[in-house]
């Protein structure tokens, strides 16, 4: 009896690394640029034998996660969509047998396309400044204005080490406001675009600026404003509200949140929170 146990036991510590929890490996980490930002969106792929197994996304907090069929050597690559970063590769990654296996990824700006795309923001600016009834450039202003976070943060931080606009970028945000170039709802979209990834860590004083803006129109067309903030989940809008609020005259702050109960009660329920949680810090 006891040399069949000792056989069954045998067996079963030879087994034991099959039985690893599913028999997989959570790749999991956090993918900044090189100024310390977190990079929202980013794909990560992942490839074995020069196959790829799959590809993932960063969160608005630039962290990924991945759960591996099995440890072993990989090749990793991010950044294939954003022109705004090179491409990384780290190859030959030796996963370990662990239940989870962190890496994490720090991407280099592409300097040239990003004075790039830059430039061409302020030609636009200009071209507008001379010709400020000429429809099509505002259009073009318009649509060459940073639509995420990522860029926003790219084209007007000063951490950024590189040509952009961080010495015109309170002139180039008061244009944009001041030539009213596109609808409300149109402001309303870009806005929360940027903002819905917006974490304090990545705070700068031109946000200041840019919400300065969007309170102007959001006074006229609250209902623009909410039937906007309506598309988007709960963790993008208390995100765009956490940035919103902030610059928000305190003296107009609770009158916009009550009433939006009357509106969506949803939204109302997240800004809500959101100020109290404000108040609290």
């Amino acid at each position: 009896m006891k040399f069949l146990l000792f056989i069954l036991l045998s067996i079963f510590l030879v087994a034991l690394p099959a039985f690893r929890i599913g028999g997989t490996v959570e790749l999991r980490g956090i993918v900044k640029n090189e100024c310390g930002y977190p990079v929202d969106n980013i794909i990560i792929s992942i490839w074995k034998d020069s196959t790829k197994i799959d590809e993932v996304k960063s969160n608005y907090k630039g962290v990924y996660a991945y759960t591996l069929p099995e440890d072993g050597e990989y090749d990793i690559k991010v950044g294939i969509n954003n022109r705004y970063y090179y491409l990384l590769q780290d190859s030959n990654i030796d996963i370990l047998p662990i239940q989870i296996f962190r890496r994490d990824f720090v991407l280099q700006i592409n300097r040239q396309e990003l004075q790039h795309k830059t430039t061409r923001l302020n030609e636009a600016c200009r071209h507008l400044v001379l010709n400020p009834k000429n429809v099509p450039y505002r259009g073009i202003f318009f649509s060459r204005f940073p639509s995420t976070l990522d860029e926003f943060l790219l084209f007007f931080s000063p951490l950024v080490p590189y040509d952009n606009l961080k010495k015109e970028g309170k002139s180039v945000i008061g244009k944009y406001y001041g030539f009213k170039l596109v609808s409300d709802t149109a402001y309303f979209s870009k806005y929360i675009e940027v903002n819905k990834a917006y974490i304090p860590e990545v705070d700068m004083k031109l946000f200041k600026d840019f919400s300065k803006g969007i309170i102007d129109l959001i006074a006229k067309n609250k209902e623009g404003f909410v039937g906007t903030l309506s598309y988007y989940n709960n963790q993008e809008v208390k995100s765009t509200f956490t940035n919103l609020l902030k610059e928000m005259p305190k003296d107009s702050t609770k009158g916009f949140i009550n009433k939006l109960q009357y509106m969506d009660a949803r939204i109302y329920t997240i800004a809500d929170e959101t100020s109290s949680e404000q108040k609290k810090k």
